[in-house]
């Protein structure tokens, strides 16, 4: 398989096309890289190759929810690689699937806005919070939120956004905020951001709770 791995990274659709047709009993889910289990369409994504991406999901879809053995699905691989146009595509493909893949998670309990974040791909990040807003303080095994990630890069714009964003229930925020509630204003502080602190404790009074 390792002429069609190297296919994989180059994005070489036409030749990969004519590999599986030459030969009828070779699947894409046959193609797992034994280093950490990523499927074709973990390097597709991860390569950037957007047309081999619609080409793998087209004849394996299920590989669209495959996980390696980081537990990363195709769009954590995506999203960690800097490919804003492949994950767009990835979520385009997800459908309305529950979960939806834009907030799946690693072993790491990572979602795609945590690793953003934490690659600070600021314009990334935005437009997946804007796909779906409730991810900003899901908690990682680490115990971090997106919004405390949004603070300590910097992006004051994109904290302002999620500090604005309406949920169902803001106990649930302030749940998942509570754990890590010092780290997260004390960040927001030492940025000199008071109008930030002022709304985030404005909206999550109890945040200043001892």
């Amino acid at each position: 398989y390792a002429r069609l791995y190297q296919m994989l990274i180059n994005g070489d659709t036409n030749a990969i096309e004519r590999e599986i047709s030459s030969n009828p009993s070779l699947s894409f889910s046959d193609l797992v890289w034994e280093l950490d289990n990523s499927s074709a369409l973990h390097i597709a994504a991860g390569a950037g190759q957007l047309s081999l991406v619609d080409y793998i999901f087209d004849h394996d879809q299920h590989l669209l929810r495959g996980r390696n053995s980081e537990g990363d699905l195709p769009i954590h691989v995506a999203v960690r690689a800097g490919h804003e146009v492949v994950v767009k595509r990835l979520v385009e493909l997800g459908g309305d699937s529950h979960p939806p893949i834009i907030e799946s998670e690693n072993n790491e309990s990572n979602t795609p806005l945590h690793i953003a974040l934490e690659c600070r791909r600021e314009r990334m990040a935005r437009w997946l919070f804007q796909q779906s807003q409730r991810t900003f303080y899901q908690l990682n095994a680490r115990g971090i939120c997106p919004l405390y990630l949004a603070i300590k890069a910097g992006f004051w714009g994109l904290v302002s956004d999620m500090i604005a964003a309406e949920v169902r229930n803001p106990h649930l925020v302030e749940s998942a905020l509570l754990g890590i509630r010092s780290s997260v204003v004390h960040a927001a502080i030492m940025a000199r951001k008071q109008e930030q602190v002022a709304s985030l404790i404005s909206k999550y009074p109890d945040l200043l709770c001892s």
